[in-house]
């Protein structure tokens, strides 16, 4: 498995402002413990675009990659 990936990342800065982006990430940006797979092809769903939309009830913590499939 590589050790680099892209992933669709959900931040929030200082003032509370949601943005998104996708972004070349490491394993070791991981939190650890953490189970990794090799997946070729993903969804978003509807709990997805509520966490990349910044929604506190879905998502807690950020920088935050969206993806409960």
């Amino acid at each position: 498995m590589s050790s680099r990936f892209k992933a669709f990342v959900v931040r929030e800065d200082d003032n509370g402002i949601f943005s998104n982006s996708i972004e070349n990430r490491s394993v070791d940006d991981l939190p650890a413990g953490e189970l990794t797979i090799k997946v070729s092809h993903s969804s978003i769903n509807y709990k997805d675009a509520l966490s990349a939309s910044g929604n506190k009830g879905i998502t807690k913590h950020f920088p935050h990659t969206p993806g409960i499939d």
